[in-house]
């Protein structure tokens, strides 16, 4: 019965251990993805601005140079947008972004980028344009605030989760 005892508090410990580290792998998730989207604007505006590239090859051109959730999320969007010629960009971001299950991007980065899905093939080159920069420079703060505070934030997210392990531990002793 003394094993079972142990190895209960071995298992609660490892969990509320396992939730901090959990926390702070998805804050340096986050900042890499924030990274990945600041990236993939960049080349979209490039491509828009000095290529006019239609939206499908866009989206194409987006997941040669991105990884990951970033690379998934305009794969999808391309795949939409070329799919069905009759759904505005607006819902096929929307639908996307539901596609995309590994997206760990803030709602104001999420809010930003159904803005731009709004934007996008609705307006002219310099509204799509200016649209992106705009985009661009709320991933670049978003990104910054992230990056400030990540060491930190992630230090004392494993902190906690260690804690609250050894501390459930003393308990059931």
């Amino acid at each position: 019965m003394n094993v079972i005892r142990w190895l209960g508090m071995i298992l609660i410990g490892g969990a509320a251990a396992s939730v901090g580290f959990g926390a702070a792998l998805r804050i340096r998730k986050t900042t890499t993805q924030l990274r990945q989207l600041s990236s993939a604007f960049e080349v979209m505006r490039c491509e828009l601005q000095y290529a006019m590239t239609p939206l499908p090859q866009l989206c194409q051109v987006v997941c040669k140079t991105s990884k990951g959730a970033i690379q998934t999320l305009f794969d999808h969007l391309g795949q939409i947008l070329s799919e069905d010629a009759a759904c505005d960009t607006s819902r096929a971001m929307a639908r996307a972004i539901e596609q995309s299950k590994s997206l760990c991007l803030p709602d104001e980065i999420v809010f930003a980028l159904l803005e731009l899905g709004q934007t996008l093939g609705q307006f002219d080159l310099d509204g799509q344009v200016s649209m992106l920069e705009m985009s661009q420079k709320r991933v670049k703060i978003c990104l910054e605030r992230y990056e400030q505070d990540q060491s930190q934030r992630c230090r004392s997210y494993q902190t906690l989760g260690l804690c609250t392990g050894a501390a459930l531990i003393i308990l059931m002793l």
